[in-house]
């Protein structure tokens, strides 16, 4: 596993993670390390929604047999918050904002689930990837 961490003098993580499920664990072992959650319920509800969104970057790689790591950025700033960039073909308008998917399907739910967890979640997507940022603000803060 190609994984590195770089905590700057801005006291940020940077994580490179292959596409791999494996990968997921990690990112949320690291989460579990850095962030003091404020309470079990925070973090169940963070990690939830992280564990979704990663899902969806995992699954976009393995479909475009993309070999780029995916990037998992924890930053403490002001606003704390973890960011997850994968290099897909990006998501379409619609994915953005539909709030509530088919409930037809089996698949898809990830993104609704992830923002019932996390209001202030926000999303960048363009041809050559998506990033995701999770705010900590209201489930902890970064050690």
């Amino acid at each position: 596993m190609n994984e590195t961490v770089d905590a700057g003098p801005m006291a940020s993580v940077r994580l490179e993670l292959r596409a791999t499920a494996v990968s997921i664990a990690v990112g949320r072992a690291v989460l579990r390390r850095v962030v003091t959650f404020r309470d079990p319920d925070a973090e169940s509800s963070f990690l939830i929604a992280f564990t979704e969104i990663m899902t969806n970057a995992v699954d976009e790689h393995v479909r475009l047999a993309s070999d780029r790591p995916i990037v998992v950025e924890i930053e403490q700033t002001p606003h704390d918050l973890v960011r997850v960039n994968d290099s897909g073909a990006g998501m379409s308008d619609e994915s953005l904002v539909t709030s509530a998917p088919d409930g037809s399907v089996e698949r898809g739910r990830g993104l609704a689930l992830a923002r019932a967890f996390v209001d202030d979640i926000a999303f960048e997507s363009s041809p050559s990837g998506t990033i995701v940022s999770l705010p900590l603000a209201g489930f902890g803060i970064i050690r």
